[in-house]
């Protein structure tokens, strides 16, 4: 007679110890990942939905440098409604893709 006992799933993962090396990187990607930002305009969508480099901006003007409004995440995009308009067709033609700098939380958390 074949045993029915089924295999314990959790005896296949294979248990390591994290060392200190991977903490250090998990703390520098979530801080790269909450820190770099881009002036709006800086990177566009192109016809396959992938971020690029915008050729055509030559950077803020004065005032616009001043206003945190201007300024993007560079990430990939955690807000549920630009994430959804990401599919949309026109997305190309939006230079506000990215997450925006303003909305995050507390407020008062970025400064120029």
């Amino acid at each position: 007679m074949e045993s029915t006992d089924e295999e314990d799933p959790e005896s296949l993962i294979e248990k390591i110890d994290l060392k200190e090396i991977d903490r250090v990187l998990y703390h520098v990607l979530a801080i790269q990942n909450d820190c770099a930002i881009v002036p709006q305009g800086g990177m566009k969508l192109n016809y396959s939905h992938e971020v690029t480099r915008n050729e055509a901006f030559r950077g803020l003007s004065n005032e616009q440098l001043l206003e945190l409004k201007n300024y993007s995440h560079f990430r990939k995009v955690h807000d549920p409604v630009k994430r959804q308009n990401l599919e949309a067709d026109d997305a190309i033609f939006n230079k506000s893709f990215l997450d925006d700098v303003i909305t995050d939380q507390p407020q008062g958390c970025w400064s120029i």
